[in-house]
């Protein structure tokens, strides 16, 4: 079966497995996750566990040291699309 993806990206798209945190809230612990491919735009991430996300939050991405303020634009079980934000930070 064949299915028609249009591409929705502005920027391409580069695969990778870093590890990341996302932080919710200071009274929160964060949230493991992996990020499966970035952009300059976003990222593909997967969550480690069951834990519901805001809409928005702070992504830290150990491996630069960066970190990014995203929404989620799409969510497939444990699978989510970020977009980053304007509102960046630096870890």
């Amino acid at each position: 079966m064949k299915t028609d993806r249009t591409e929705k990206r502005r920027d391409a798209r580069s695969r990778v497995f870093y590890g990341a945190e996302i932080v919710r809230d200071a009274d929160l612990p964060p949230v493991s996750c992996h990020i499966k491919n970035v952009s300059r735009g976003g990222a593909h991430i997967i969550v480690q566990s069951g834990e519901l996300l805001p809409s928005q939050f702070y992504i830290a991405i150990r491996k630069t040291n960066q970190r990014r303020h995203a929404a989620i634009v799409w969510k497939r079980d444990r699978d989510y699309g970020l977009i980053y934000q304007a509102r960046d930070a630096t870890a």
